[in-house]
């Protein structure tokens, strides 16, 4: 729990680390990604002595898969750390949790967003103003959905080609910001990385590989008050913000925002989060959080990340959306379902669009006030608990 308010809330002799990152191998440290060192020692493996005599190996920011599990262990029981003597802290992954003892879940994602608030860092336009949410219900948009690429991934690929082949891409505001090379998007699409990427064949049989499109680089530009877009000077400079990569600081413009019914949402992960794939399993980050407070939001995720998401204390649109792709546990289908849904979505009528949009507001303002409400210092306090019974 490396977190810069951890340092404030608690003193540093409150802590031990006892690992010296000069001891650890570098596929270590990539495992337990420890960018965080302290006087020479790894923040990412520490003690609590008033809680624990185990040591406590921090995953902090990512979800660790069981093969990533394992790997750690192989490494670490050099050090004189083993599965008996320690704890491994990881961001969501349930399936990890059920099969071994020594893990404990903890969302880095939701307790940044909650400090970050706490703190009074950057958050404009949260909450909204009753000014805010009146003109957001009264103001008819001019695009129906919103949708950031991001980093190129197989799934993201499907999906932005297929709002490109069905004409949906002049409704929406969109960005693809192509930094692989063609070879790597065009071998994405055709051979997976994952190994759950396979069950979406179906897709690119359906579907070549669209060089044209994906050729270019596609940004966002600046929306004037009167509707018409400007090209953004700065773009190269918000894309590179915690915002942009899906940070919770609300720096993005507000327009794109106030110009859309509905957020298709790309997650980090798609695939199943059933522990068998050898990557990064998913974990609900600051890209959903942000998304569900700020307007309704589609999630391309894993299985149950809704569900995870409501854990939390938020609340989702089944107003808006099918909310039933959540628990479609084969990637393929959970995909083609969310397809189906963004078809739907794309027939209403911007009337019912909007009044759909105004029912599911209640719900943005309800998760506004959850990041509000929430006390950074009761989760670490839940989060001691949970080490405490470990």
């Amino acid at each position: 729990m490396h977190h810069k308010w951890i340092r404030e809330k608690f003193t540093e002799n409150m802590f031990e680390f006892p690992i010296l990152l000069s001891d650890m191998p570098n596929q270590l440290q990539h495992l337990i990604y420890d960018c965080n060192i302290l006087d020479g020692y790894s923040a990412s493996i520490y003690k609590i002595p008033s809680i624990s005599d185990k040591f406590i190996i921090d995953t902090w920011s990512e979800s660790i898969d069981i093969y990533e599990y394992e790997k750690i262990y192989n490494h670490v029981e050099k050090l004189g750390i083993t599965k008996d003597n320690s704890i491994i802290v990881t961001m969501s992954n349930h399936i990890l949790e059920n099969r071994y003892d020594n893990v404990v879940i903890f969302n880095s994602s939701f307790y940044i967003a909650v400090t970050d608030f706490y703190y009074g860092n950057d958050f404009t336009y949260f909450p909204y103003s009753d000014q805010d949410l009146e003109n957001l219900k009264l103001n008819t948009k001019s695009h129906k959905f919103l949708h950031f690429t991001g980093t190129a991934k197989t799934y993201r690929l499907y999906v932005l080609d297929y709002l490109n082949r069905m004409k949906y891409l002049n409704q929406g505001l969109y960005s693809f910001l192509n930094y692989e090379s063609m070879d790597w998007l065009r071998t994405a699409w055709t051979s997976p990385r994952s190994s759950a990427g396979k069950e979406r064949k179906r897709y690119y049989e359906l579907y070549d590989f669209d060089e044209e499109f994906f050729s270019k680089e596609h940004a966002l530009d600046y929306i004037t008050e009167d509707g018409g877009k400007v090209p953004n000077p700065n773009f190269y400079l918000f894309k590179e913000t915690l915002e942009y990569k899906g940070g919770f600081k609300t720096t993005v413009q507000m327009d794109f925002i106030k110009n859309t019914y509905f957020n298709i949402l790309n997650e980090t992960v798609f695939d199943s989060n059933d522990g068998t794939s050898f990557m990064k399993n998913g974990a609900v980050t600051g890209k959903a959080i942000k998304g569900i407070c700020h307007q309704p939001s589609l999630i391309l995720s894993y299985p149950k990340t809704l569900t995870e998401i409501r854990e939390f204390g938020f609340k989702t649109f089944p107003e808006m959306f099918d909310e039933s792709y959540d628990y479609i546990l084969n990637d393929e289908d959970r995909f083609f379902k969310i397809l189906s849904i963004i078809d739907e979505l794309m027939k209403l009528k911007d009337s019912d669009l909007h009044e759909l949009y105004v029912k599911s507001l209640d719900n943005v303002v309800y998760n506004q006030y959850v990041i509000m409400e929430t006390n950074p210092i009761s989760l670490i306090n839940n989060f001691f608990e949970k080490i405490s019974k470990k």
